[in-house]
């Protein structure tokens, strides 16, 4: 890393959030690339398979009508990423002359109607019959998509089995770290007098009295003080009083951490003596060694494994739409902390009864010895493996990447089999994608302007920091910022962006892009920056269990590592304990300035993918929301509308009249409401974006911009999952089959072949009836000049 590939977030910039820099060069690259500046952009939302399938759809019908190879800017968000990834992938490809094994010859792909990867019409097309080798080549990849939708089960020795040994496998490595962590925490505080029954002086309740003590010296020195306060200064009576509130937040966790630890050992000997007449059944006996038989460790499982009953009640009431009789955030509160509890009262009876396997092995119950062993597992298990190996990240990015990412060579010699392992998709680099740092300058012999504009958009995947112990409030509020994973930079406003590196040792590859924008289950994240997995307790359990798909990617702030002792390359990768620990207690340092920083989902931020084109402040933005959405609360679009109006003064001018038309109603013909079909009256709503003016400097220049009194404003092009009318009839039927559809819970990731082409052909209408209806009112739409030389160049005459 160096400073010259770094750009620091610009807090004066106002116009672009900060992000001049690299909005300047992505500018100049587009021009060479593309040939002209960037004006458009196309949104794919979050929202799994399901968006996948229906954003597809909506490319199909752009690239049918010309639209596709005039959008500058894809920007996706999981489920999105996954076919915006694909695309880009296939253009790639095709542009580099990739071919297969064998050498066989690949179609032509670009953004084109003839020539769109997927088929820009995926029924019968006049101008593609007389080509039967390019249509039947084109048509395997829609047609495997189809057919291999469940692609986190393809089958060929992938199946549900291999997902299950994978949580087992990384849950059992997880939890040795900690396990041994908490063995080493546990065995310095019987070493430094902690009692192993409840008779013996317990050191750790006796600092719990006294912390509980400190607090209530402080709290009466504070009513004191307040007698004095209006004498003092303002500056001193301030820092007086903020010294009580942090001193008290700071004792009262101190204090709940003790008191846990210390009624330990009163809890333990309360049970051995009460449960000692206990009789186990045989084969329970047969199971627990006999020096265990007084049952402490079996109260300690059933109050766990009660916690996880209770965390999976909390999960299901997320799903429902009914009003729940405990608050799910209160129900997973208790749930996580009884788990907790059960835990740690299961390690304490272990550790004081010397069941460790060196004790049993050698009959030694030494301190040494036990501290030996935990810290032999914990630089075994904590510091060896790496940790983006150990979770569900790895085998979520590998299967994406066979489905969408295909080995075109084999798909062409072998069109039905079924999912199979791709190099090509596996070595395709992020950072050489769209034009960057492969040489592709634009100075071919193919360089014409409608030729440049073939080459498809500049991509921009989406993902979030994980920020939830920022000094910055902001970011901390909001528990991450928006962080860019595209061809040229890679970063957020958090930690400044770097140049993406394109090299093969070290770049990122496009389908770990892909799979980060998607990793929606991580500790102390969710959707929009919300939700139950923010719960500090059961953030803690995620990681425990390595229940997570984030990813820990090197900080683009090179400051952060030139400033430290750097260790030899096979040994500076993020573990699980460095910078893991970090993820399962991250509310005390999951922030900016690690070396290492934690990304997920980028819908835990903002899920539509309409933030970065806002940053950039595109002329027409079209942006496709998938997400499940059944009671049509808009959640997504009014979390992103809120976001760009905070940090970039953008106003979206969609009022909630404006909503009305996407919202199903019963048929005004159909009696029997039970049996009906909710219809809305379109599938699409158009806004106003009206961006703040420009107060710092114009691009390439240092001039200050002059406040002429004109704005600058843009067309939002909006497409929602609903079933509005006029759509075919077998759509009609598939929902009077699937009353959930087109809103099924992102949680379903096994679609079948229709399912998959029910959001698909969703997709396809939704977009082609927005074409017609912006065909027939173009002159409604003069005062847009820029958008309306888009469609005038690219509508049929």
């Amino acid at each position: 890393m160096t400073d010259q590939d770094y750009y620091r977030h610009d807090r004066s910039d106002i116009a672009f959030g900060g992000a001049r820099g690299i909005v300047e060069e992505e500018i100049e690259h587009l021009e060479k690339w593309r040939g002209r500046p960037p004006q458009s952009g196309i949104a794919l939302s979050g929202g799994g398979i399901r968006s996948a399938g229906y954003g597809l759809g909506v490319l199909q019908a752009l690239a049918n009508d010309g639209w596709l190879e005039q959008f500058d800017y894809l920007s996706t968000v999981s489920g999105g990423g996954y076919i915006g990834a694909s695309l880009s992938y296939l253009l790639y490809q095709s542009a580099h002359s990739a071919t297969g094994g064998a050498h066989i010859e690949l179609p032509r792909f670009d953004a084109t109607t003839e020539n769109f990867p997927y088929l820009s019409n995926p029924m019968v097309d006049a101008r593609l019959c007389d080509e039967a080798s390019i249509t039947s080549s084109k048509g395997l990849l829609l047609r495997a998509l189809r057919q291999n939708a469940k692609y986190l089960t393809p089958g060929r020795g992938i199946t549900l089995l291999s997902l299950v040994g994978l949580l087992l496998r990384n849950g059992l490595a997880s939890l040795i770290v900690h396990g041994a962590l908490l063995v080493l925490v546990l065995q310095t505080l019987l070493f430094l007098g902690l009692p192993t029954d409840g008779t013996g002086l317990n050191w750790v309740l006796c600092l719990a009295v006294l912390l509980f003590g400190v607090f209530l010296l402080i709290s009466f020195l504070y009513l004191l003080a307040t007698v004095v306060f209006e004498h003092l200064s303002d500056y001193w009576s301030y820092k007086l009083r903020r010294f009580g509130d942090v001193a008290s937040n700071v004792l009262l966790i101190l204090l709940l951490i003790t008191l846990t630890i210390g009624v330990l050992p009163f809890v333990d000997d309360y049970l051995s003596r009460v449960l000692a007449g206990t009789h186990l059944p045989n084969w329970l006996a047969w199971l627990i060694p006999k020096d265990l038989h007084d049952l402490p460790p079996m109260v300690g499982v059933i109050a766990a494994l009660l916690g996880a009953l209770g965390n999976f009640l909390g999960f299901l009431q997320t799903r429902s739409a009914k009003k729940p009789k405990i608050p799910t955030g209160l129900l997973i509160a208790f749930a996580s902390s009884l788990l907790l509890f059960g835990a740690l009262l299961i390690a304490f009876h272990l550790v004081a009864a010397g069941f460790f396997l060196p004790a049993i092995v050698w009959g030694i119950g030494s301190h040494a010895l036990i501290w030996a062993a935990a810290l032999g597992l914990l630089v075994l298990f904590g510091l060896v493996p790496d940790i983006n190996y150990v979770s569900i990240h790895r085998y979520y990015r590998d299967r994406l990447m066979e489905t969408f990412m295909p080995d075109l060579g084999a798909l062409v010699q072998h069109p039905d089999k079924q999912s199979c392992p791709s190099d090509p998709g596996n070595e395709t680099l992020l950072g050489r994608i769209c034009g960057a740092n492969s040489g592709d300058d634009g100075a071919s012999p193919n360089g014409a302007m409608g030729k440049k504009l073939a080459r498809g958009p500049y991509h921009i995947i989406n993902a979030n920091i994980v920020l939830v112990s920022s000094k910055n409030a902001r970011y901390r509020g909001r528990g991450g910022d928006n962080f860019i994973l595209s061809p040229l930079f890679t970063g957020s406003s958090a930690t400044g962006w770097h140049r993406t590196d394109p090299s093969q040792d070290n770049g990122l590859t496009l389908a770990s892009a892909m799979a980060i924008s998607g990793a929606a289950i991580s500790p102390n994240a969710g959707v929009g920056g919300e939700g139950v997995t923010r719960q500090p307790v059961l953030s803690v359990l995620m990681s425990l269990f390595n229940v997570r798909m984030g990813y820990w990617l090197q900080n683009p702030n090179p400051a952060l590592w030139q400033s430290r002792w750097s260790l030899p390359k096979h040994w500076s990768h993020p573990n699980l304990i460095d910078p893991g620990l970090f993820e399962s207690f991250g509310r005390f340092n999951l922030k900016e300035s690690l070396r290492y920083v934690l990304l997920t989902d980028g819908g835990h931020f903002e899920n539509l993918g309409l933030y970065e084109l806002v940053r950039r402040r595109l002329k027409l933005i079209v942006v496709c929301d998938a997400t499940a959405d059944p009671d049509f609360n808009f959640s997504d679009l009014a979390n992103a509308i809120e976001k760009v109006r905070a940090d970039f003064g953008a106003l979206i001018e969609i009022k909630s009249e404006d909503l009305r038309v996407l919202v199903p109603d019963y048929e005004k013909s159909d009696v029997k409401k039970r049996a009906a079909v909710t219809i809305a009256e379109q599938g699409y709503l158009t806004a106003r974006i009206r961006y703040a003016r420009r107060h710092t400097r114009f691009l390439r220049s240092q001039e200050p911009a002059p406040d002429d009194g004109t704005e600058e404003t843009g067309l939002l092009v909006y497409l929602n999952t609903t079933f509005f009318k006029g759509l075919c009839a077998d759509l009609y039927g598939y929902r009077r089959g699937h009353s959930k559809f087109p809103d099924q819970s992102t949680s379903n990731q096994f679609f079948d072949e229709k399912e998959f082409e029910a959001y698909r052909e969703l997709g396809f209408q939704t977009a082609l009836r927005m074409l017609e209806d912006i065909r027939a009112r173009a002159q409604l739409l003069e005062d847009e000049e820029v958008v309306l030389e888009f469609l005038r160049g690219t509508l049929k005459q």
